[in-house]
């Protein structure tokens, strides 16, 4: 099962994600951190809920 750091990134600004390496979910309709990618090159759209250590992340399971 893969698991997934999802951002909150708004539309206006998906271009900049992907550019970065951010990359769509279908599913979710969200955008998300790739598990090789450092996720704190897209601390602009992480949730509000999430720590800012990366240990400490919220990571949100994709069944």
């Amino acid at each position: 099962m893969a698991k997934r750091f999802y951002l909150e990134c708004p539309f206006d600004e998906k271009d900049m994600c992907k550019n970065i390496g951010g990359r769509w979910d279908m599913d979710e309709r969200k955008w998300y951190v790739p598990a090789e990618l450092d996720p704190d090159q897209f601390r602009r759209w992480w949730p509000a809920d999430a720590s800012e250590s990366k240990t400490h992340l919220t990571i949100v399971s994709n069944d």
